[in-house]
């Protein structure tokens, strides 16, 4: 199985009421951008695609039905983990500068909304020839409550596995890197603070690690397990996003990665 691999896409529907009223200009040009990755897609006889999180700049039905019209007119399967901003919502827009929830305060909410549409984004198991795919919801910097238990009975009987998560996990190393690359960032937000455990855990049980969330690329490896910090997979005008774009491709058969980074 071929899998194209999307760092976080940040849409936002141009009707959404909210769209004037907060500054998120840097993603305005992130829907003329997906075309060109839609093409390139279509063109590498991918089998799945998987969104690492951060479909939509904040949550609102109409974003959301936005994003998943874009996703789905690739015409491949795909699937989605959740990222902090895919359950931040704008819940009164009566305020002249609107305030966000935090993501995990509307997370319940947002996920129940997400699967009215069929989106799942759940902790869940995709079973592909050649490797095991671990769909794992770490938005908020933290799984949830069941995750660990459900995580250790997976992890006794299944082989050549490969996890897919928004928030990088919480290793000296990641903490390391990120501090390198841009030392601003709060690390408690940055790593799966909240979940310390989630890396000891799959550590030479799971041979591949996809993230999004910092907007940055990074290869890592800790023994058997390979790191893989995948940038923003939209165009933004923000300075720091120089290796925005990229698709990220995974044979699961060959156990081979690839790499572009298309122009903006």
């Amino acid at each position: 199985m071929k899998i194209a691999i999307l760092g976080d896409l940040h849409f936002i529907c141009p009707d959404d009421p909210i769209t004037a009223r907060v500054d998120r200009a840097c993603f305005e040009n992130t829907e003329t951008y997906f075309q060109k990755q839609k093409e390139y897609i279509q063109k590498e006889n991918v089998d799945l695609v998987i969104s690492l999180g951060d479909l939509v700049d904040w949550y609102s039905d109409i974003n959301r039905d936005y994003a998943i019209d874009h996703m789905d007119s690739i015409g491949i399967p795909w699937k989605m983990v959740a990222g902090n901003h895919d359950f931040q919502m704008y819940p009164d827009l009566s305020q002249e500068v609107p305030v966000h929830t935090k993501p995990a305060d509307t997370r319940h909410i947002c996920t129940e909304s997400w699967l009215k549409k069929g989106i799942e984004l759940h902790d869940r198991i995709i079973e592909t020839d050649g490797a095991d795919l671990l769909l794992l919801e770490n938005g908020p910097s933290k799984t949830l409550t069941t995750t660990q238990t459900w995580l250790k009975e997976v992890l006794e009987y299944r082989e050549n596995i490969s996890l897919f998560t928004h928030v990088p996990l919480d290793t000296p190393e990641i903490r390391a890197y990120i501090t390198k690359k841009s030392p601003q960032r709060a690390l408690s937000k940055y790593v799966c603070s909240g979940s310390p455990w989630l890396y000891y855990d799959i550590r030479d049980k799971v041979n591949h690690v996809f993230t999004g969330h910092l907007h940055f690329a990074g290869e890592l490896k800790a023994g058997i397990t390979e790191m893989h910090l995948i940038p923003l997979g939209c165009y933004s005008s923000i300075g720091h996003n120089r290796e925005m774009g990229r698709i990220t491709f995974y044979d699961t058969c060959s156990n081979r990665i690839d790499s572009i980074n298309l122009p903006a």
